[in-house]
This record gives C-alpha cells, structure tokens and sequence, in this order.
C-alpha cells in the first residue's frame, strides 16, 4: 500500500532562486485548512505567534459568547509581536499597516463547502444544538455572513454592501501577496517551504469534521447563496481573474535531508510529530516496505 493511500500529504518543495526573509503573516479565514497550515509553518519557523481569539465575538468556537477577537487580542499583545517571524490568526486586513514589509498570505475556500464546514464544526464542538436552523446560525453570528469580503474588507460588524465586496477585492489584489486555493492548499506549503528552505513535510490533515449534521439540499443551498453574496463575487472573481496562486512551472525538486512527519490519528503512528534527518523518499520507502502505512 502506497504512503498516499493513508491520507498522508506529501509536500517537499522545490528549488527557489531566492530565500525569503521577511516575516509571514496569515491571514487565516476560519475552515479553509488553515489550521493544519498554521500548526505545521508554526514548527518549522521560528518565533512564530497566533493571534488568539475568531474574527467575530461570536462566530468562534469556544463555548463561552461573546469571545475576545483575535484583533482585540492584537493590542493586548502587540509588544510581543512585533518581533515575531510568522504571525497567523484569524484578523482582519484592519491590521495590515502593523504588518508592513511582511509576505501576506492566505487560503480561500468555496463558500459553500466553508459554510458546511462552520456549522458542522459549531455542532460537533457542542456550541450550537445539531438541529439549529441554517438560518439562525447566520442571524445570531455563529456562522457569520461573508466571512471572506468581511475579513479583507475590514467590516466585522456593519452591514455590508457593495462597496465592502469592490474594497475586499481591492485589498486581496493590492496587499495580499499570495492567494492560495483550498482545493490546492498543498502547493502552499510547497511554495513557502521552498522559499524559506525549510524542512520538507509529510503530514495527515487536522480538524477534519466527521460528522455531517447540515443536509445539503436545496433549502440550505439557498440560505448559504443568500448570505454569502458577496463571498460569491469574490470567490468567482479571484478565479476568473486568475489570482490563484499558480505554482512554477519549470520547478525543480529539491534534495532536503531533514523532514517534518506529522501524523493525525493514525492507526499506526496515532499522534506524531517529529523532525527526521532524512529525505522524503527514504521515509516513504521505510514506510512502504515494513507495510506501516497500512490501516
């Protein structure tokens, strides 16, 4: 059985013509892999920070509403950021001319399946009741209204309209670097291991929810249609316009002899996380010959 078989990742870069050494911020949008991203840039860089606290006081999902955000947290920690190498969290573009100089980031998702995703979470971590109507989730902010044009937009609260979608596609384009596609969300960490040379990873995805509490059928399609307009235009727009990140075409693999392993829940190797001294195709050779990727 093939390594890829057991739903490990493998990623081990590529030659980059330059090292990067500006600081990395994250812009993490809430259920766009960004949390199996951010735990694995987290340990290979150092002096890396996250922002704690959700974009929202009550879209996170903590148990106790309303919660602190991450940009309230900002300016309680602010002395102790300032140095730090990788920053991620769950802020908004309200903070991006405390992060000038930086490489920004992020990973945009379907909002769709992002929506999906947000209330199953909210109901697998008990915060909201699994029978809980779509449409309450969304009036109440457990699940707030297009989450992607409010984060780059920097309306958290106010009610949105079309000026707030032309300055969320704005700052995407203008002071974000790189747009990342959760449907590729691998070639993120390809790119920014390459650049920074780091270590190669081979990892099994986080935060997974299992359980599906939210039918798609019609009738939610249609809530989630109506209270992520503009998340749509934005969506489409980044894809038509090509503002995807598009990886090299002409790269080169690269020959790293240290790799980070990371297992989630693993029959096998259960929780996991270390640096090996070797390349990517030693481990996965190990791995295959004494049949360890097995379920």
């Amino acid at each position: 059985m093939n390594i890829l078989e057991n739903n490990f990742v493998i990623c081990n870069g590529y030659t980059s013509p330059f090292i990067e050494r500006k600081k990395l911020i994250f812009y993490h949008i809430p259920k766009s892999a960004g949390t199996t991203i951010c735990n694995i840039l987290s340990t290979l860089l150092d002096d890396s920070f996250r922002l704690l606290g959700p974009l929202t006081p009550n879209s996170g999902f903590g148990a106790n509403r309303p919660q602190i955000t991450s940009e309230e947290y900002f300016f309680k920690e602010r002395n102790n950021i300032e140095s730090k190498n990788f920053i991620y969290g769950h802020f908004s573009i309200n903070l991006y001319n405390f992060f000038l100089n930086s490489l920004s980031i992020t990973l945009i998702r379907n909002p769709i399946d992002r929506s999906f995703s947000h209330y199953n979470f909210q109901a697998q971590r008990g915060i909201i009741d699994t029978n809980t109507y779509l449409k309450d989730c969304f009036d109440k902010g457990f699940i707030p209204d297009n989450i992607i044009t409010r984060q780059f937009s920097g309306n958290l609260n106010k009610k949105l309209d079309v000026e707030d979608y032309h300055l969320a596609l704005k700052n995407l384009k203008n002071k974000i670097n790189l747009i990342f596609d959760f449907d590729n969300s691998k070639s993120l960490i390809n790119y920014i291991i390459s650049i920074y040379d780091l270590p190669n990873v081979i990892f099994q995805n986080q935060q997974i929810t299992k359980n599906k509490y939210l039918k798609k059928n019609q009738e939610n399609l249609n809530i989630i249609k109506f209270f992520n307009k503009y998340d749509f235009q934005l969506f489409k727009e980044i894809n038509e316009k090509g503002l995807f990140f598009t990886p090299p075409e002409d790269k080169k693999i690269r020959i790293k002899n240290k790799t980070l392993f990371w297992s989630q829940n693993d029959p096998v190797y259960g929780n996991t996380k270390m640096l090996i001294n070797k390349e990517v195709e030693e481990i996965i050779n190990y791995m295959n010959k004494n049949n360890l990727s097995k379920s």
